[in-house]
């Protein structure tokens, strides 16, 4: 069996909308898109679903699809390694990557489950199972326990920007601070630049990054590409851990 991160540098998914299980299910109006019911019991569907994958290559961070190819994140759910479990609706109402998946430290790439088909549509020849991905938004989790104090002293303001700068495993990295206002402009317009507006105030945003590295040691990040088709990484914007009441209703 594969081990996890697969070789790819991409997460599979298995369609199983189309089993008789799960049609059984949809017929006595069981809800797929977010998995909620109050009389529904997801956690044996959950095991359930799993016994019929027993004979595929399943590696952890895989996606389950529910719905088949669905709206954004409806019907989506990943295996964990054990346990298929539902997608993290905290910061997302249509879904986002769950807490217990992290990136860069533990060799998984940060794009490891974007969805092919939304960034790049020339790809859409590809089988559903290798294009497959969370969208909607590009919520990352970053554990930078090891190398915290790396992380602290990277601390710069290039451009006005603050940034954070960092080596790991012979790779260079920079995170840019993004608030809640620029969050919505790299959704909008994804080749910005990100040059900080007016009300950006360095001195100000260089406490608040300081004091999330310092306090966490799980941070979140958003990752989009910049006007080279570079992977850039953020962190901060409107699902950061300091809105964890709050959630997109786009």
């Amino acid at each position: 069996m594969e081990s996890y991160p697969r070789k790819s540098g991409h997460c599979s998914s298995f369609d199983v909308s189309n089993y008789d299980y799960i049609k059984d299910l949809k017929s006595k109006d069981v809800d797929f898109e977010v998995f909620w019911g109050e009389d529904v019991d997801y956690d044996d569907i959950f095991r359930q679903t799993l016994k019929l994958l027993s004979d595929k290559n399943l590696v952890k961070g895989d996606l389950i699809l529910f719905l088949g190819d669905s709206y954004r994140n409806n019907g989506i759910a990943i295996y964990d390694g054990v346990n298929i479990i539902k997608l993290d609706h905290d910061y997302d109402d249509y879904g986002a990557l769950p807490k217990c998946f992290t990136v860069i430290t533990n060799d998984v790439p940060v794009d490891y489950w974007v969805d092919i088909r939304h960034e790049s549509p020339d790809d859409y020849h590809l089988d559903l199972t290798d294009r497959k991905g969370i969208t909607h938004n590009s919520i990352v989790w970053f554990d930078h326990s090891t190398i915290k104090q790396q992380c602290i002293d990277g601390i710069k303001v290039v451009n006005g920007r603050v940034t954070v700068n960092f080596d790991y495993n012979g790779k260079s990295y920079t995170l840019y601070d993004l608030t809640d206002d620029q969050y919505n402009d790299m959704i909008n317009d994804p080749k910005d630049d990100y040059v900080p507006d007016e009300e950006y105030d360095a001195e100000e945003r260089l406490k608040i990054v300081m004091s999330k590295l310092e306090s966490n040691d799980l941070l979140m990040l958003n990752y989009d590409l910049d006007e080279n088709n570079k992977l850039k990484l953020f962190i901060g914007g409107p699902f950061d851990t300091n809105h964890d009441e709050e959630s997109n209703d786009d």
